[in-house]
C-alpha cells in the first residue's frame, strides 16, 4: 500500500521545526536557505558522479563538507 496523503487533526498552522527545536513559519528566509543548501548539495553530488578528474572530485567534496 502506498500512502500519498497524510493529514493531521490540528494541522501545522504553516510552521515547521528547526533541528534545534525552534518553530518557524515555512515562508521564513531560514527555510528557503536550508532548501537552497540542500539543492546545491544535490547538484554537487551529481557533478561528482559525472566527473572523471579526481582533483575536481576532491575539491567538490571539500565544498560539500
Amino acid at each position: 500500500m502506498r500512502v500519498t496523503k497524510v493529514t493531521t487533526r490540528n494541522g501545522d498552522q504553516g510552521k515547521t521545526k528547526l533541528a534545534k527545536g525552534d518553530s518557524v513559519y515555512k515562508n521564513e528566509l531560514i527555510i528557503n536557505a536550508i532548501g537552497d543548501v540542500d539543492e546545491l548539495n544535490s547538484v554537487l553530488g551529481v557533478c561528482i558522479s559525472f566527473c572523471n578528474d579526481e582533483s575536481i572530485i576532491n575539491e567538490i567534496k571539500n565544498i560539500k563538507e
